[in-house]
């Protein structure tokens, strides 16, 4: 089934809101998208969290896209196939986060997501 709708997209944001909690979480995430001339956004996507990880004997900081439990394991449920739109989208959390904050970090540009094993840290969720 499709329908063809005449949507041209200008702009994306996103909201960042500080958690509360004393572990990984370190904040929850909204990705709005804006039409053409619009002042209000046309889709929101909610459930993006910012939380810390350990790869190895490195801490880094990762935006999660949204996500949903499919037995003992996550499964995303919004997935942006563009790589390069992925890494932006990424970096405008990271932005926001760090203006709330004024931490200053470093984000690893070179993890291979296929290297993350599919059970990292479920047990906090």
């Amino acid at each position: 089934m499709e329908m063809f709708i005449g949507i041209s997209i200008s702009k994306l944001e996103a909201i960042v809101k500080l958690s509360n909690r004393n572990d990984n979480l370190l904040a929850f995430g909204e990705l709005w998208f804006f039409e053409e001339g619009k002042e209000e956004p046309t889709f929101k996507v909610k459930g993006y969290t910012i939380r810390e990880k350990e790869f190895g004997e490195k801490r880094v900081i990762c935006v999660v896209p949204p996500a949903y439990r499919a037995g003992f394991k996550f499964q995303t449920s919004f997935i942006v196939e563009n790589k390069a739109l992925y890494k932006d989208i990424t970096n405008l959390f990271l932005k926001g986060f760090q203006e709330l904050t004024g931490d200053v970090f470093t984000q690893s540009e070179e993890i291979n997501l296929n290297d993350i094993p599919d059970d990292l840290g479920e047990k906090k969720y």
